[in-house]
């Protein structure tokens, strides 16, 4: 039995580093300008709840949408991503309400984005006196 339980910690291990390696080659594909190959990349991550992997994928979908995936697709990546918290995200989706850029303006929505990137860096409150 033991050895089933370090067997199965053993195939674990490796799994975070295999998320950064397609992460960084995600990131290296879009840095070259090669979107396709980053969104087969990147799809798999967001899919699997990364929240670096929605937010760079929402990203490079808003700013260069492909044939068959648009800039809604990357609305729906960043919304994914501030559902996790991330910050950056959450910021972006300000930006283009407050901006009209990629969406229509809004400044309730872009208000309520940059509340919530606020709320993201705020640490919790100790009620200990």
């Amino acid at each position: 039995m033991l050895n089933r339980i370090v067997i199965l910690l053993l195939l674990l291990l490796p799994l975070p580093v295999l998320s950064s390696t397609g992460l960084e080659a995600g990131l290296a594909a879009i840095e070259k300008g090669n979107y396709q190959q980053a969104y087969q990349i990147l799809l798999p991550l967001a899919k699997g709840g990364n929240a670096e992997a929605q937010y760079q994928l929402g990203e490079m979908l808003v700013l260069f949408p492909l044939k068959e995936h648009t800039a809604s697709e990357g609305l729906h990546w960043l919304n994914e991503a501030v559902a996790q918290q991330h910050y950056q995200a959450a910021i972006s989706l300000s930006k283009m309400y407050l901006s009209g850029m990629g969406v229509p303006y809004d400044m309730k929505k872009g208000r309520h984005y940059l509340e919530l990137a606020e709320s993201f860096t705020q640490a919790p409150q100790d009620d200990c006196d």
